[in-house]
């Protein structure tokens, strides 16, 4: 797993490291590992803000200069720290072009980006959004120093930013590497070992050597009731998703367990019928005690929401399962409706997994505020409610409310319809086979989900690609982690 640091831990642990390590050194330490992966050129450009960032910029500046190569600085405020100041100086006693940025196009073929550094939060204005818009237009090679200059650096939000070629992150990534709309902005993204001691926890981007345990190894002397009963509990008249729940079930078994169970109303059991193969079928007269117990049966694990309806006894069901179900339990889609309508607080053993807009209704906090802080907020939720959240976007964040994993797998071909129903399959197929860790469960199972979805997108393309094709693909993203 790879340290993800959040902006507050890691000006907590640039200053006690400074304590150590002078400041002036971690900067020239932080230029000169940029320096070193910038890629050679007949010219340069170097665009420097007030802030540390800036300092960075003059570092790498110096350095090329020193190189032998064409340099100018650009500076888009006549202000400086302590330290950065004293590198500017540097620059000038050394012969860098130094000049005051003043709506500039730039025609240098590299253009190293160090407006703003991760302090930087809100909309850039005045001659920095200038230069942010001349950088985006320069069609130059662009090398972002820690962050790119208009990304807040905690939760990828952005009105206006740098595009960058190349993303160098200081020490570590930051939440807002992955996080909003890091991924349509950052082409390709390293990090830089300056000695900054981490003080404190860190989140974890996920690999895929990190879900090796999850999946137990599979004996010849073993039977499908080894790998436990995937019980799916789901649709309704309006949404009677005989493909998409037949896409579930097969998500599920493609992910390990030894037995798929979809449970429905047996008023639409003849819709989903035909599409089942492999899983079998519990056709429920209600979704009272009674049938419920029937449906939960040997469960080894349990998802249950996807095409489920808004009715009162939907609100029953999922009562139900939080009380009565001691096996892993995955709550997604109506579901999570149902869940929004109840006081609770949860065994432990039960995965959520809303979009945004679903987890802005459970937990009472606008869009905004939680897009504002979407680790934060949810490792909040996950405690108080004793929960593990996946929070559903761009990248996924899973969180028990202690650890943090974050996953980037995933493609825009996968902003279909039943994505995350597959998704919840997989998770649920995951958990009744290995129940030890649900939360590394989920992170696989989103890490699985993402990977498939790559794989789907370069056999079909963004636009066509449907959440089957994802399906189709499970096996090669579990091959992938298992290799």
């Amino acid at each position: 797993m790879i340290d993800v640091v959040s902006v507050a831990l890691m000006k907590q642990s640039d200053k006690k490291t400074s304590e150590k390590i002078p400041e002036k050194e971690l900067m020239y330490r932080a230029g000169r590992a940029v320096f070193e992966l910038l890629p050679v050129s007949d010219s340069y450009a170097v665009i420097c803000g007030k802030g540390n960032n800036g300092g960075d910029g003059y570092v790498i500046a110096q350095l090329l200069h020193s190189a032998g190569r064409r340099v100018t600085v650009y500076n888009t405020s006549d202000k400086t720290t302590k330290t950065s100041g004293y590198y500017l100086q540097k620059c000038i006693e050394c012969g860098v072009n130094v000049v005051s940025y003043e709506n500039q196009s730039f025609d240098e073929t590299v253009v190293v980006d160090c407006v703003f550094g991760v302090g930087f939060h809100g909309v850039p204005i005045g001659r920095e959004a200038e230069a942010i818009k001349k950088i985006n237009k320069s069609g130059s090679f662009v090398v972002s120093v820690d962050i790119n200059s208009g990304l807040d650096a905690n939760n990828g939000l952005t009105e206006l930013c740098v595009k960058s070629d190349l993303t160098v992150a200081v020490q570590a990534p930051k939440p807002g590497h992955y996080l909003g709309s890091a991924k349509d902005v950052i082409k390709k993204l390293a990090a830089v070992d300056i000695g900054i001691e981490i003080d404190g926890k860190p989140y974890k981007l996920c690999e895929k050597d990190d879900f090796k345990a999850v999946f137990p190894e599979r004996l010849n002397n073993s039977h499908k009731g080894t790998y436990g009963t995937a019980v799916l509990l789901g649709g309704c008249r309006e949404y009677s998703g005989a493909v998409k729940l037949a896409n579930l079930s097969l998500s599920a078994l493609k992910c390990g367990c030894g037995i798929s169970r979809l449970a429905v109303y047996e008023s639409i059991a003849d819709y989903v019928a035909p599409y089942l193969l492999e899983s079998t079928l519990c056709p429920l007269k209600s979704f009272d005690e009674s049938e419920l117990e029937k449906a939960f049966d040997k469960a080894a694990a349990v998802g249950l929401g996807m095409g489920f309806g808004r009715e009162d006894d939907r609100t029953a069901a999922v009562e139900y399962a939080l009380k009565k179900l001691k096996c892993p339990l995955l709550i997604d889609a109506d579901g999570l409706y149902a869940l929004s309508k109840i006081d609770y607080r949860a065994n432990g053993n039960v995965v959520i997994t809303p979009h945004i807009a679903e987890f802005a209704r459970l937990s009472g906090k606008t869009v905004d505020e939680l897009l504002s802080d979407p680790v934060g907020l949810s490792a909040a939720y996950a405690k108080e409610h004793n929960v593990v959240v996946l929070l559903k976007g761009a990248s996924t964040v899973i969180t028990d409310g202690d650890r943090v994993f974050i996953t980037d797998t995933g493609t825009p071909g996968m902003a279909t319809a039943g994505s995350g129903d597959v998704l919840s399959g997989i998770i649920t197929g995951i958990n009744s086979q290995n129940p030890s860790d649900i939360c590394l469960n989920a992170a696989c199972g989103a890490f699985i989900a993402g990977y498939a979805g790559e794989l789907a997108e370069k056999e079909k393309n963004a636009v066509s690609m449907t959440a089957s094709d994802t399906v189709a693909n499970i096996h090669k993203a579990v091959s992938y982690i298992l290799d």
